[in-house]
């Protein structure tokens, strides 16, 4: 490999990196996401009926998506109980008929809805996925992790999160 082809490979490394470390707390945005369910009905997202709200973001062709996704539906169960919804939305160009297959294969336990690409990862700030987007009650981002994280990097940000939502 060439100096300057190396180069370049090692920068676009550095960036893609960087941004699967973006974390981005803004307390002062808010956001409402709209997208479909199976049937092709809209839904607004964050519901009201949870203290947080955690939007996963991601296709059904990604690779890093869906290893995250086991990581998140091991702790579906334990943060659930705690006043935390987890919702996936796939960013496919796919028919949100046609993701019934791919979320029985992945046994996701939690809601998944199809969305537009473009407009949920404008509105949450997102530049990539997998993301993972924490969301309050009253609508306003208090977390975002993008690109693939671990078990261990997740809980943590659940139990900050969720922290953070329990004090006046």
């Amino acid at each position: 490999m060439k100096k300057s082809a190396r180069a370049a490979f090692v920068l676009l490394v550095c960036l893609l990196v960087s941004a699967c470390q973006q974390k981005h707390p803004d307390s002062s945005t808010t956001v409402v996401v709209t997208a479909v369910d199976f049937s092709g009905s809209p839904v607004r997202l964050p519901a009201a009926d949870a203290p947080v709200t955690v939007l996963n973001l991601w296709a059904t062709w990604c690779v890093p998506c869906k290893a995250e996704i086991k990581n998140l539906i091991a702790l579906h169960d334990e943060f659930r109980g705690r006043g935390c919804r987890i919702v996936g939305i796939a960013l496919d160009s796919i028919q949100p008929a046609n993701l019934g297959p791919a979320v029985a294969a992945l046994s996701i336990p939690y809601p998944v809805y199809a969305g537009n690409a473009d407009e949920i990862l404008r509105s949450t700030g997102v530049s990539a996925i997998p993301a993972t987007v924490f969301i309050r009650q009253s609508g306003a981002i208090v977390k975002r992790l993008v690109g693939y994280h671990s078990m261990k990097e997740l809980r943590t940000a659940f139990e900050e999160v969720l922290a953070d939502a329990q004090r006046p």
